[in-house]
């Protein structure tokens, strides 16, 4: 019996509206707009800041914003680049970080906050000094829009002779896999730099460059696979688990020995059985966090491998 007799029952839950998120149509949500052209539209700062933290919109540069489904359009970025270089665009080359950012390379990852905007002046500041680095060559720059950005082969010398070391092989790789750079001509110029700043950084990373890294993580884990004097790997190594085929991150299929990353387990590239498999086959694979890679002084990672790698020889030969 029902303890509360003029209870009444409780009524069918009825279809509730979904709290949908919805970006103000007065913004212009086909391509980047600045703060001010936000504010013209009727939304304020505190909007916008609300709209980014739901994701739906995202800071491309400093104070120019677009629709998150933007982000990856080549178009888009060269449109937010000119609205942040402003009436200076005229006068300016778009260089390092922001240039390999319009030449597709994944800048955001490195940066906390919206890609930095590296920009020179085209008419050099009279009494500037600029021993360093040769002038802008014809050769060294393409237009992009109303933009002239230095080329992919001149941003990734650039930021190989002084740009933040891991960001630079990042930067190489992914040229080299789009096609928008070559490693031929990559080593042909280290000669026109031969004797200047940066020099030997850049010839070490360009004769490391390798197309084969799908990932920034694997870019960097090469790095640091090379700074602990390993065995020269083969990136994307492809071995038998089974009836699969897995790919390393990088491995050395003499020594049956590599490595992955966290992120291929992620996107179900390589499954923990598989690891399990070359395990039992005489595989000593190494499963290292991405963000770990990326953000960790690679002296520590690097010794892990080392350490592995010795336990796999001493294996090997007991």
């Amino acid at each position: 019996m029902d303890p509360h007799p003029d209870r009444r029952p409780a009524a069918a839950p009825r279809d509730q509206p979904l709290d949908l998120p919805a970006v103000p149509s007065t913004l212009p949500l086909d391509r980047p707009f600045t703060r001010e052209a936000a504010r013209q539209a009727g939304v304020e700062r505190r909007a916008l800041e609300r709209l980014l933290k739901r994701g739906e919109l995202v800071r491309l540069v400093r104070g120019v914003y677009a629709a998150a489904a933007l982000v990856d359009v080549p178009a888009v970025r060269v449109a937010a680049v000119a609205l942040a270089a402003g009436e200076a665009r005229d006068d300016v080359l778009v260089v390092d970080r922001t240039a390999a950012w319009l030449h597709g390379v994944d800048v955001a990852g490195w940066e906390q906050g919206p890609v930095p905007l590296d920009l020179r002046r085209r008419t050099p500041t009279p009494g500037a000094r600029h021993r360093s680095a040769p002038a802008w060559e014809d050769r060294d720059l393409v237009r992009l829009g109303p933009l002239v950005v230095t080329s992919p082969l001149r941003t990734a010398v650039d930021l190989g002779r002084g740009g933040p070391e891991a960001f630079a092989a990042v930067v190489m790789d992914r040229l080299l896999r789009t096609g928008g750079l070559r490693h031929t001509e990559l080593l042909a110029e280290l000669a026109r730099w031969s004797g200047r700043t940066g020099a030997v950084r850049l010839r070490e990373l360009a004769a490391a460059a390798d197309g084969r890294a799908v990932t920034a993580g694997e870019s960097v884990l090469r790095l640091g696979w090379h700074r602990a004097a390993l065995p020269t790997p083969t990136p994307g190594l492809l071995v038998r688990a089974g009836d699969r085929l897995v790919r390393l991150a990088l491995g050395l299929a003499d020594r049956q020995f590599g490595a992955v990353l966290s992120g291929q387990l992620d996107r179900a590239e390589v499954a923990t059985d598989d690891l399990a498999r070359l395990t039992d086959a005489g595989w000593r694979v190494v499963l290292l966090r991405e963000d770990r890679v990326l953000r960790e002084d690679p002296s520590l990672w690097g010794a892990h491998l080392v350490r592995e790698f010795h336990q796999q020889l001493l294996a090997q030969v007991g």
